[in-house]
């Protein structure tokens, strides 16, 4: 837990797991890419996930859109809506195939991204998952698809592009601040009132037993 302003609040788990590489062997084993997801905890009376994708070295290694490839994929099995998704990036529509790692719910297709690797985007892929007010999502509500995988992105390392993945659920990797406040603590003014008030009592008995 984490003290502020005066009360305690609920540290909010991040989860985050790494994009190996299995369809380039040019480009080594990696990672060439994180996944992180935590819980946003602003949106009142909606349940929401933020998603961070980062490329490993942005020196190096960006987005792309190559062939029937999409920038980033995803499963999940609930109906969502998107907010905040990066400018340059859009939504793909329906179920499709980011290749080698099978058909995902969600793709997310680069729109400033030319041929092959030209205009690379060698930044993160931020958004925001809200579901219904009758739904509840968490990092926990993404799936493998029939194949196993939960997450693959269309990458180019140095030129060299393909899709990498991972069949590794997220796990908790730390914790950031925020959540519900649980349990108030008294402001240093308050305490002293406080101790003044017991020795007061303490005190007046004293004389009382006299």
């Amino acid at each position: 837990m984490i003290a502020t302003s005066g009360h305690w609040a609920f540290a909010v788990p991040i989860y985050s797991v790494q994009l190996a590489d299995q369809s380039n062997i040019g480009r080594g084993l990696g990672p060439l890419a994180t996944v992180q997801l935590i819980s946003n905890t602003s949106l009142a009376g909606y349940s929401a996930v933020d998603v961070t994708v980062t490329p490993y070295d942005m020196a190096t290694t960006g987005f792309v859109t190559t062939g029937t490839h999409h920038a980033f994929s995803f499963n999940f099995a609930t109906a969502v809506t998107f907010l905040n998704l990066t400018n340059g990036f859009t939504l793909g529509t329906g179920v499709d195939s980011n290749p080698p790692w099978g058909d995902f719910t969600y793709n997310i297709d680069c729109t400033v991204c030319g041929n092959g690797s030209t205009n690379t985007q060698k930044r993160p892929l931020t958004f925001t998952l809200r579901a219904s007010a009758a739904a509840a999502i968490s990092p926990t509500t993404f799936s493998a698809n029939a194949l196993g995988n939960f997450f693959a992105a269309d990458l180019s390392l140095n030129g060299s592009t393909g899709a990498a993945g991972t069949s590794r659920a997220p796990t908790i990797t730390g914790a950031t601040g925020g959540g519900a406040q649980i349990a108030s603590v008294p402001e240093p003014g308050s305490l002293g009132i406080i101790t003044l008030a017991i020795a007061a009592l303490a005190i007046r008995r004293r004389i009382t037993k006299a």
